[in-house]
């Protein structure tokens, strides 16, 4: 199946926009979810420092049920989940679970990296895991409760990756209705460049078409102002050449055809099938076919002469490729002939005399 070089263009355009817009998808959707989950972050950590203003008093204090109480009541209006830690990893309280019901966290990753830090700054622990507690992936921030330059315990906010994950999912589709409509124009584009660049290729292709056919008055006009138009312009000034080559060609072929058919002497010209491509009146005459309509040419010799003595002369001077003399009996008379083979054409002339 022949595919044109228009299906081939579109088609590797089509390939690499589609891939970009994959790949463009793919690294934007990366890059936005990494900078929404470090926001996010940001915002744990920024309400982490007013929680712990409100709290810090109770933990100070000892009061762990005061606490709980106090972390359940800011779980329910902030929408985050706040848990308080111990420095030993015990966890004092917690706004969606009973402390004493909840495993030490001591060597959570968020919780670790803090103690691991060995600062006394607010240095934030961060990790994304699923909760054994609420049995639900969580994006997890946590900050060092401090009294003076000793971490005393840990404040960790949370939020549920499953509502993050939602966002993002919208956030996804819009990203890739957006890509689709990008795809979808850029592909139009690339259709109505590739028509525009494939029009004067088709103009020519037609121009040259016609030229083979031997139509010399065709003119080919393509004003696009870049290469092609300076193509068209090259194109048309060769047809002029051609024409007139063509011209001098026809009329050399008129003249050679007058000079051939004048001589008195018998010319045949044999290609190497056996086909008559030249002959004048005079072999006509000799072979006795002189007064026939038909005309000689395009037929094989051995139509208008039978004469073993011919074909094995014939045969010998296209094998050889030389010119042989001899003598020829034709209809009851002799000639004297001449073979010469034309190795620029791979035909044979015969001069019967």
């Amino acid at each position: 199946m022949k595919i044109n070089i228009f299906s081939k263009i579109l088609a590797g355009y089509f390939f690499i926009t589609v891939l970009l817009s994959v790949l463009i998808v793919s690294f934007t959707f990366r890059i936005i979810k990494t900078n929404y989950i470090e926001e996010e972050i940001k915002r744990l950590e920024s309400v982490a420092g007013v929680v712990e203003s409100l709290i810090y008093p109770d933990f100070a204090a000892g009061k762990e049920k005061e606490m709980d109480k106090a972390v359940k009541e800011l779980g329910k209006k902030t929408g985050i989940r706040i848990t308080v830690i111990a420095a030993d990893g015990r966890v004092l309280a917690d706004s969606q679970a009973r402390p004493r019901d909840m495993d030490n966290h001591l060597h959570r990753p968020e919780v670790k990296e803090i103690f691991e830090a060995g600062s006394t700054e607010h240095t934030a622990g961060k990790a994304m895991r699923f909760s054994n507690t609420v049995k639900k992936s969580m994006l997890y921030s946590a900050m060092p409760i401090l009294s003076g330059n000793e971490i005393k315990g840990v404040l960790r906010l949370s939020h549920f990756m499953s509502e993050i994950d939602v966002l993002l999912k919208e956030l996804r589709g819009e990203i890739i209705r957006i890509t689709l409509l990008m795809l979808v124009l850029s592909l139009a584009a690339a259709y109505l460049l590739a028509r525009r660049f494939l029009n004067p290729v088709k103009e020519l292709g037609k121009a040259a078409e016609k030229i083979a056919g031997r139509d010399f008055d065709v003119n080919l006009r393509i004003e696009t102002g870049d290469e092609f138009q300076e193509m068209a312009e090259s194109f048309n000034f060769m047809k002029k050449e051609i024409k007139k080559l063509f011209s001098e060609i026809t009329v050399r072929g008129e003249e050679l055809k007058t000079i051939i058919k004048s001589i008195k002497e018998g010319l045949l010209v044999v290609d190497n099938k056996g086909r008559i491509k030249i002959s004048n009146d005079s072999f006509g005459k000799i072979a006795g076919t002189k007064n026939n309509l038909n005309p000689l040419e395009g037929r094989f010799y051995w139509e208008c002469m039978v004469s073993p003595r011919f074909n094995e002369l014939l045969e010998k001077a296209g094998k050889e490729k030389v010119s042989i003399s001899d003598k020829l009996e034709i209809n009851g008379r002799s000639y004297p002939v001449s073979y010469t083979h034309l190795r620029a054409h791979e035909t044979v002339l015969d001069l019967v005399c």
